[in-house]
């Protein structure tokens, strides 16, 4: 993780929260637990998340991750609405993922374009998955419609993960639905694992 801190800071447009630090721990530490074959996650932004994703599965030997978000042309008129109490945005020279290194890039596909759209072909296309990340549109629609779409493709066992889960009610409103055995929340790190 402290690699990754350290290469965002000699960026002077990298934002620090961009992912907390206990968010990619948990991250790394899941992906290790669950080994997973497919990890998807929305909202890349410099790349944190995916970066530590990534790292896990090539530990792991296996496994591969889909990312989703908006491409670089829609990003600041996509982030303005919530840019009071989101203040992350793309330093101006660099494009989603730019923090990930060129090793890891092998089981990795970075989708552009609108999770809306993009989540449920991509979910489709996969089948089964087995963890899934949310730190895209922080709205309660769109987290809503995230977590119902990926846990519809979550295999027994697999885990829901998402940040910010205390902007909105949409984490309590979807465990509140699914009922599941194991949920939790830190900080602002959601977790919910399917029975």
């Amino acid at each position: 993780m402290s690699r990754v801190a350290e290469t965002a800071r000699r960026d002077p447009g990298f934002h620090p929260s961009t992912s907390s630090p206990f968010n990619l721990r948990t991250l790394y530490v899941l992906c290790r637990i669950l080994r997973p074959a497919w990890v998807v996650e929305t909202g890349v932004a410099s790349g944190a998340s995916s970066w530590v994703l990534l790292t896990a599965l090539s530990k792991n030997g296996k496994g591969g991750l889909r990312s989703i978000d908006l491409p670089p042309s829609q990003w600041e008129p996509a982030k303005s609405a919530y840019k009071e109490i989101d203040p992350v945005s793309l330093p101006a020279h660099r494009k989603p993922g730019w923090l990930v290194p060129e090793p890891l890039r092998g089981r990795w596909q970075l989708i552009l374009g609108d999770a809306k759209a993009e989540l449920p072909r991509l979910l489709e296309g996969l089948g089964r998955i087995e963890l899934f990340y949310h730190d895209a549109e922080h709205t309660r629609e769109a987290m809503l419609r995230e977590f119902r779409a990926a846990w519809a493709h979550l295999a027994s066992g697999g885990a829901l993960t998402s940040d910010d889960v205390g902007w909105n009610t949409a984490f309590d409103e979807f465990c509140a639905e699914v009922l599941p055995k194991e949920a939790g929340r830190w900080f602002s790190f959601g977790l919910v694992l399917k029975p």
